[in-house]
């Protein structure tokens, strides 16, 4: 189909579906991390701070091609990329703000808004804010602003667990903000992709640093580009519409070009169909999939029989087959997309997974008693074989986690072990985890991007369950977080690894890949960011004319 010529010029698009959109910082049986209480905003600047989003006056834009590059918009929603949780919307955001870093690819980071910073300690950091960076409001980032936006969000559900172990920021002249830790973090600026808005304002729409800014003009709505942006951005598009629609409308409107690119995890909770011409790109994320345990029972409390669990878990299985390739297999706590991975932690345990957890059943004292002649296993306590049944739940929200999880308890049926699997409406998952009513869960949460394993890991944890863990694992993690240089870090990093595998508080599975999808040929050079699928237009081109002429 052919897409009417714009009256304004070429724009870019984009429209991200995740499955729970609305729990963006853990998508699957996450408990929300303790709230810290925001310190009050400290400055050294007199001037009063705006209230309310400023009224941009129009802003004719000058046609340059016949295309119109558009992505889904709630309008409904905020675009603010702090207190916003419609995931659409946030992907708007991430054309409009900026953070003092963003994530590559393995997760190092790149200084955007921050020109320099330093710490002696880990504890203490500089930051050194880049000087005349123009805001969409027409004023100039201070470090009024940095302080403003990172207070808020050690307030928000997005980014309050990321934050936790802030403990005081303040700016220390107009380009100078100093953030305290109360826990030593050498990797804390790969936490600090955080969007960046003008101080003092909360609306829908926040002034921002951005390549693009948020207008509406002849009854529709769209982000134009800043003229005074310091990078050149994005050649073949000047503005980007955005288009209000359904879930189910969106993949029509994308056959149709009335939608440019889509973004979302590819192994959702809804089945797609794109008909338009297309390519798709992967990109790496923190998210992980893991078998979760209750220590409560005698068989689970036994580590052994933890480690024979994990080894039921076929990852490559998992990844290749259920996953379509959209994961990374995950044999230790760390995602092999890791800046400092080591190949060699991701060796499987066994090269017969099924021979190793027969000798440890064995090992254990696993038998089918003759009394009973139900062929499943007992467990041996006091000298007396005890039988059992492992409650096995998981949400029922996305149907590729439930087949995942099931394919591990087919294979623990395999081994002999009695398994009650039981797909959950996601309320009801919850209640049992957070009641401690299971056995194994099957559970995919977003981790923050230095890795810290704290929420799994710590005793009370938010994503711990079972309880399981301790000292032990709080100084392997304190080791990793601690470490000043690559070579430490690398080696505090395997020595976490090692520990979840040979103690099994949980078992990792794989970490997922999300995509994007766009109309063949229309984007070119596009580089991806963990941080938002927007944050690094500086090589991108686009050819939407061209499309059309063919369309």
């Amino acid at each position: 189909m052919r897409k009417k010529a714009a009256p304004l010029a070429l724009m870019l698009t984009l429209a991200l579906l995740l499955s729970s959109c609305e729990r963006m910082r853990v998508l699957l049986g996450v408990k929300d991390l303790p709230a810290v209480s925001a310190p009050p905003i400290s400055s050294n600047q007199t001037d009063a701070p705006p209230t309310a989003d400023a009224v941009l006056p129009p802003e004719v834009v000058q046609q340059t091609g016949d295309g119109r590059f558009s992505l889904r918009y709630h309008p409904a929603r905020a675009l603010n990329p702090i207190t916003g949780m419609n995931s659409d919307n946030m992907i708007i955001a991430s054309i409009m703000y900026e953070g003092l870093f963003r994530l590559n690819a393995d997760f190092t980071v790149t200084n955007v808004l921050c020109e320099s910073f330093e710490t002696t300690d880990g504890k203490t950091f500089i930051f050194h804010i880049r000087e005349n960076i123009a805001m969409s409001d027409g004023s100039t980032l201070d470090a009024h602003d940095v302080v403003f936006s990172l207070t808020q969000a050690r307030s928000s559900e997005k980014y309050l667990g990321r934050l936790r172990y802030v403990s005081e920021i303040t700016d220390t002249d107009r380009l100078t903000v100093r953030v305290t830790l109360s826990k030593t973090n050498y990797s804390f600026p790969r936490l600090l992709d955080i969007p960046i808005i003008k101080y003092g304002y909360t609306g829908a729409t926040p002034p921002g640093t951005g390549p693009f800014r948020y207008v509406e003009q002849d009854g529709e709505r769209l982000l134009i580009k800043m003229r005074d942006y310091r990078d050149g951005v994005a050649d073949g598009v000047d503005a980007v519409y955005l288009v209000e629609c359904g879930d189910k409308e969106q993949w029509e409107m994308f056959t149709d070009l009335k939608i440019d690119l889509l973004s979302f995890d590819p192994n959702g909770s809804f089945d797609v169909t794109l008909r338009r011409d297309h390519e798709t790109r992967y990109y790496d994320t923190t998210v992980l999939q893991y078998i979760g345990f209750n220590p409560r029972g005698a068989a689970i409390s036994d580590v052994r029989f933890r480690q024979a669990v994990s080894l039921s878990a076929n990852r490559g299985d998992i990844t290749e087959r259920i996953l379509s390739h959209r994961a990374r297999s995950a044999y230790s706590a760390i995602s092999p997309a890791y800046d400092l991975y080591d190949e060699a932690w991701s060796a499987p345990s066994a090269e017969d997974p099924r021979a190793e957890i027969s000798r440890i059943f064995m090992e254990i004292g696993l038998v089918d008693s003759d009394e009973d002649d139900d062929t499943w296993l007992e467990y041996p306590t006091d000298g007396t074989l005890t039988s059992f049944v492992l409650s096995f739940i998981v949400s029922d929200e996305n149907p590729t986690r439930v087949e995942a999880a099931k394919s591990i308890a087919d294979t623990l049926r395999h081994m002999g072990i009695d398994v009650k699997f039981e797909p959950l409406p996601f309320s009801q998952f919850k209640s049992r985890l957070e009641a401690g009513s299971f056995d194994l869960y099957y559970g995919e949460a977003r981790l923050s991007a230095d890795f810290d394993l704290s929420p799994l890991l710590n005793q009370n944890g938010a994503l711990n369950y079972g309880h399981i863990g301790g000292g032990e694992s709080d100084g392997a993690i304190s080791d990793m977080l601690g470490a000043q240089s690559d070579f430490s870090r690398k080696n505090a990093a395997r020595a976490l690894c090692a520990l979840v595998t040979d103690g099994v508080p949980f078992a990792p599975v794989c970490y997922k890949q999300y995509a994007v999808y766009t109309g063949r040929g229309a984007i070119r050079d596009m580089t991806l960011s963990p941080s938002g699928v927007f944050c690094d237009l500086s090589g991108w081109k686009f050819s939407l004319g061209e499309l059309l002429d063919n369309a």
